[in-house]
């Protein structure tokens, strides 16, 4: 929209007092940023230059503390010299919010999506763990729903169906949703996950067996192109690290090839996937537990495309966008439908 935007009332003394401390002179103009469906994103311009504002959400049943997480992540990537993230520039962790730089780009549409540009992807991730043995890398946490063994990653996939499955109300579309899981997915997913553990044990690849140091990663997590830009010389910089942390490189490979917003063709797979398998010091049993566990991450995100269905979910959305009951009706229909459909394909593609 047009016109002034101001800060909320409610963070307005420490986003000026964060301003001031670093160093970046009188607060001139503000204006909200459209995106993050979990925080708020402001765009200050100051007398000494422009930055970004980020207002973290905070849920009691959403544990995980998403400014520390990202801008620790961040600060480890820009230590090391990595400069297709945002400059972290000040945080005040008691009011949540943080500043950063302002990065140049717009959002990548599906038809941007060339070798060229999950390339850069690939070299980001491969930069990033050429750090990992880095003193400053202990200080990173696990990634959000971090992953070490394999019954880890069935587990996680089972508890999100659980989550599904026990929403009561008698609304027509959370009815059509419990139908959903009860007659098509869960039955899916019990002789999927069995399959999939049979070839894992075949394998050699242990259930509970846990991933040693290092053959774990440092993860960008939610990582794709809806949370990256493109700028006019073609370079991309990526944003969101909110649930970056350690983890188990099958598990960002499975989320990358499944991300719902802007998809990864799966005809980039096989050479993304190589490479990310070569960084560990077994890396033909790496390439296998990626193999195996791709359709466990198709299952996942067919969950997380429900996640509306979800009360601290749609809390946490109203807070961001502060939809209306009847848009909240329409997504989680049109939500339904892109789950329904990506079970189909998962189907055929496993049959």
């Amino acid at each position: 929209g047009s016109g002034r935007t101001v800060i909320p009332a409610t963070i307005r003394a420490a986003t000026e007092a964060l301003v001031t401390t670093s160093g970046l002179g009188r607060l001139e103009k503000v204006k909200m940023l459209p995106g993050g469906a979990n925080n708020r994103v402001f765009r200050l311009i100051c007398e000494n230059r422009t930055v970004v504002l980020k207002s973290y959400f905070r849920d009691p049943g959403d544990t995980r503390d998403r400014l520390e997480a990202e801008y620790g992540f961040i600060n480890f990537a820009w230590a090391h010299g990595l400069n297709s993230v945002a400059e972290p520039i000040g945080k005040d962790s008691t009011a949540g919010l943080a500043l950063y730089g302002a990065l140049p780009g717009r959002a990548i549409l599906s038809n941007d999506v060339t070798h060229e540009i999950v390339r850069q992807a690939l070299t980001f991730f491969l930069d990033l763990n050429a750090h990992r043995k880095a003193k400053d890398a202990e200080h990173i946490h696990p990634g959000s729903e971090a992953c070490f063994s394999f019954a880890a990653h069935i587990a996680t996939v089972n508890r999100r169906m659980e989550y599904l499955s026990i929403i009561k109300s008698d609304d027509p579309l959370d009815r059509d949703l419990r139908a959903f899981m009860a007659e098509k997915l869960i039955p899916y997913w019990k002789i999927l996950s069995s399959h999939v553990c049979e070839q894992a044990v075949t394998s050699g690849i242990a259930a509970d067996s846990s991933l040693t140091l290092d053959e774990r990663c440092l993860s960008p997590s939610d990582f794709g192109f809806h949370n990256a830009l493109l700028d006019e010389e073609g370079t991309i910089r990526f944003v969101d690290f909110e649930y970056a942390g350690w983890d188990d490189p099958a598990k960002m490979v499975g989320d990358f090839f499944n991300q719902v917003a802007i998809p990864v063709p799966s005809i980039h797979q096989s050479n993304f996937t190589d490479a990310v398998a070569s960084l560990s010091p077994k890396p033909e049993i790496a390439l296998k537990r990626i193999n195996l566990l791709m359709p466990i991450y198709s299952c996942k995100w067919i969950c997380i495309i429900l996640n509306d269905f979800l009360p601290t979910d749609a809390r946490r959305r109203r807070f961001a966008t502060s939809a209306t009951t009847d848009e909240i009706k329409t997504r989680k229909k049109v939500q339904l439908e892109k789950a329904r459909y990506r079970l189909s394909r998962l189907r055929d593609h496993t049959n």
